[in-house]
């Protein structure tokens, strides 16, 4: 647990009445088939109604205690990772008022875990605050399946059955409140990418919940990016006696450089064998039971044949051979990451595991990682033009395109200005969800996939629509339009005019030549542009790519 925390704050230690308290409310819930934190009077293996009178029936006179539940915690490394993952049952890990600690497990995989201090004195930090990550941390997980009770995305009316998945979240904790009375005043929360883009979040502050007094909860509304630095301030204070004390904090972190392998394990089953579950860094659990699972392929190999293979497409696994302790090789494809990754583990017979679901099998691997070799997959068309084929590959890896329900990307097809929506709306990461009660537009379905892009690329003021109120979302882009918009989304500047004859009456000749000036577009080997013509999928994409990445760019 003190690994899992990584933060400057005292290391809790073990305490036996803890650990005794904590595994007493582990048996309590086994017996009565129960969940919570409370217990009732008369029931089997009753010891106290509350975590704090069950410290007492074992002796530990607490001045602070607290309790978090994982319930069907499949391994104990799994359990503490969950609890820390999810903010509210993180807090208690950035307490440097707790001393002690406890855990209990049951057969039913609850992983209980008791923190507490039997001292009226604060534990050390050196901060006003503690955060966490922490700053210039380098490992940060990517994602959280926003699942926990309470759910702190509830405030925005998401809750544990909606499955969603959001960033890493991100914590701002003011320990000294637990002992006073003084209220934490949030002023602004803020979290940059490294380029200094605004990321939405969703933010939970004290005046958004009331009963925490103590904590800012930073929840970005996407999943972070692999090996990226963000920025996160928060400006906040308290008042004591009377007086303001600044508690404001800026701090960076970076994200985990790629996709890894966190945990490998198999889950008992009754009447089928024994289930293995992949663990990844981005929070996710590839199992075949896993609605919330990303899309995977899953094989066990050894001496080159295949013993066992699973995917989300099947929801089911496969036993090709049975399986013998010893040394296999694991191969995970996950299509939506565009990853593949293969690591070397060692599989044991252990029949006196008390996991959940207990499994015969036990799994060693190198947590660290130093083993796992992973491979980006690199997904081509088969109708990409020389010309356009290394700009829609960066646009496919990078999430902006996906091309045609045929395979296809349609490189000559004309494009829509609702389909250059939504590859805008991708390529500048904005926040399509959208609340609005009626469009913007009179032609705008709110069924349409380009719905919330078109409302978003608006609300930014990359495009615009008609005098009578349309958009056209069906309408063919023409040639001036695309400068339009990406001059604007991308905010071009330059000086001189371009060498094109054909746009002096065009009401986007700034924008086509800060498009040349920029190296973005070079017309024909005529000196034309042709503003006013259709443009098509393959040529928009060579444009937004230019725009993108300066490697593209027309020297």
């Amino acid at each position: 647990m003190n690994t899992v925390k990584k933060m400057n704050l005292q290391p809790l230690s073990s305490h036996s009445s803890v650990q005794k308290a904590s595994q007493s409310h582990a048996d309590y819930l086994f017996l009565n088939n129960a969940l919570g934190h409370y217990q009732d009077e008369g029931n089997p293996g009753f010891s106290g109604r509350s975590p704090f009178d069950r410290a007492k029936a074992f002796g530990y006179e607490a001045r602070v205690y607290s309790e978090g539940i994982n319930f069907g915690a499949p391994t104990g490394i799994s359990g503490i990772n969950g609890l820390f993952d999810a903010p509210y049952h993180r807090e208690p890990m950035m307490n440097p008022n707790y001393a002690h600690v406890g855990t209990g497990y049951n057969e039913d995989g609850h992983l209980i875990v008791n923190y507490g201090n039997t001292s009226s004195t604060s534990g050390t930090t050196k901060d006003d605050v503690v955060v966490y990550p922490v700053n210039g941390q380098n490992d940060v997980k990517v994602s959280w399946l926003a699942i926990e009770s309470p759910n702190p995305l509830s405030y925005w009316g998401i809750y544990d059955e909606d499955l969603k998945v959001v960033g890493y979240p991100i914590s701002f904790y003011y320990p000294d409140g637990y002992y006073t009375s003084n209220e934490l005043v949030v002023d602004h929360v803020q979290l940059t990418d490294n380029n200094g883009k605004n990321l939405p979040v969703y933010d939970v502050t004290p005046e958004r919940d009331p009963d925490e007094n103590q904590h800012v909860m930073i929840i970005p509304r996407k999943p972070l990016s692999y090996g990226e630095t963000y920025h996160v301030s928060v400006d906040a204070h308290v008042l004591v006696g009377g007086e303001k004390r600044d508690l404001s904090k800026a701090w960076s972190f970076t994200t985990m450089e790629d996709v890894n392998v966190t945990d490998v394990y198999f889950i008992g089953q009754e009447d089928d064998p024994d289930e293995l579950i992949v663990e990844i860094n981005n929070g996710a659990h590839l199992e075949i039971a896993d609605e919330s699972s990303l899309s995977y392929e899953m094989a066990l190999e050894r001496n080159g044949k295949t013993y066992l293979t699973a995917t989300s497409e099947m929801f089911e696994q496969v036993v090709e051979k049975p399986l013998t302790a010893g040394k296999y090789t694991l191969k995970v494809t996950i299509p939506d990451l565009k990853k593949e990754l293969s690591l070397p583990v060692t599989i044991t017979k252990n029949e006196h595991k008390i996991y959940f679901e207990a499994s015969e099998w036990d799994v060693a691997f190198d947590r660290e990682g130093k083993d796992t070799v992973v491979k980006d997959i690199v997904k081509t068309f088969p109708d990409l033009p020389s010309w356009a084929k290394d700009e829609i590959i960066y646009l496919e890896t990078n999430k902006v395109v996906y091309g045609l329900p045929d395979g296809t990307f349609g490189s000559n097809k004309t494009i829509t200005r609702g389909e250059a929506a939504v590859m805008l709306s991708r390529a500048k990461q904005l926040d399509v969800s959208t609340d609005k009660n009626k469009p913007s537009f009179s032609d705008l379905d709110k069924k349409a996939y380009y719905y919330g892009a078109v409302e978003a690329a608006v609300k930014a003021g990359y495009f615009s629509g008609y005098p009578d109120g349309t958009f056209g979302p069906n309408d063919t882009l023409t040639r001036e339009q695309m400068a339009k918009i990406i001059a604007d989304a991308y905010e071009l500047s330059g000086k001189g005019s371009s060498s094109f004859n054909d746009i002096s009456s065009s009401w986007a000749k700034a924008e086509i030549e800060l498009l040349a000036q920029n190296g973005i577009a070079v017309g024909t080997s005529a000196g034309v542009f042709k503003p006013r013509a259709n443009i098509s999928r393959a040529e928009f994409s060579v444009m937004l790519a230019r725009a993108m990445n300066d490697d593209f760019k027309v020297r």
